[in-house]
């Protein structure tokens, strides 16, 4: 298993299918969190593979506790699966300056259509929420 400083937030695990990464990811996540960090394990792959790993029934589109073997630890270990659509609807509600104005957005059929059948749609919105994640102090 590798080493990670205290200064490291974000880690990635790519690689081709079969090769472990949601396992590695869910390991990696779960000795961080007994150690005392806070974690956020988050998945793109719309598979259970992650609720699996992590011994849970399911997870949704916003973070879910994982309880710990050990809470003592002072740590806490989230998990979530990326659901594009809700992911690009939160970009949305985020840029809007009101609510009727996301509203109007979100209801048009253009941008129904975009969010969800565009190509590629889910890699932007899984580093979107990368990019929400590294900034959320609620996560070491």
């Amino acid at each position: 298993m590798i080493e990670l400083s205290n200064e490291c937030r974000l880690v990635f695990c790519v690689g081709v299918g079969g090769a472990g990464k949601t396992t590695f990811a869910a390991a990696l996540g779960l000795r961080e969190a007994l150690r005392g960090r806070s974690v956020l394990v988050l998945t793109a792959d719309p598979a259970r593979r992650l609720a699996d790993a992590l011994g849970i029934r399911e997870l949704r589109d916003a973070p879910s506790n994982i309880p710990l073997p050990s809470p003592a630890s002072g740590g806490e270990l989230h998990a979530l699966m990326l659901e594009t659509k809700a992911s690009a609807d939160e970009i949305i509600r985020r840029a809007a300056n009101d609510e009727a104005r996301a509203r109007r957005v979100l209801d048009n059929s253009i941008y129904q259509a975009f969010s969800n059948t565009l190509a590629r749609s889910h890699a932007y919105a899984a580093m979107e929420r990368v990019h929400e994640t590294a900034h959320d102090p609620r996560y070491d």
